[in-house]
C-alpha cells in the first residue's frame, strides 16, 4: 500500500493549526501585557494569522523595543526549523489563510 505523503502532510498541518494559533495568540497577549503596554502600543489579535502578518508584528516589535536578535543563540536545530518561513507558508496555504 503506497503512502499518501500529501494527505499525511495536510492532516498534520490541520491537526496542529489550533495549537499554533493558540501559541501565537498567547505570545501576542504576553507582548502586549509585558512590554508594549508600557509603551502605549497594542498588537491586534486575529481569528487567523497569515505568515506576512506575523512577520510584520515581529519586525514592528523589534523596531519598537530595540530587540537585538544577534544576542540570542539557538542551541537546537529543531528550534530554527520550527521558525522556517517556508514550512509555515506550506501549512498556511493548506489552511487557506
Amino acid at each position: 500500500m503506497p503512502i499518501d505523503i500529501p494527505g499525511i502532510w495536510k492532516k498534520s498541518c490541520v491537526k496542529n493549526r489550533q495549537k499554533v494559533f493558540d501559541k501565537i495568540s498567547l505570545l501576542i497577549d504576553a507582548m502586549n501585557r509585558e512590554v508594549l503596554g508600557y509603551l502605549g502600543i497594542k498588537f491586534e489579535k486575529r481569528e487567523a494569522y497569515a505568515v506576512d502578518y506575523v512577520s510584520e508584528l515581529l519586525t514592528m516589535y523589534k523596531e519598537t523595543t530595540g530587540l537585538d536578535e544577534t544576542s540570542f543563540s539557538f542551541p537546537d536545530v529543531a528550534i530554527e526549523k520550527a521558525f522556517d518561513k517556508n514550512n509555515t507558508k506550506n501549512c498556511m496555504n493548506i489552511w487557506n489563510v
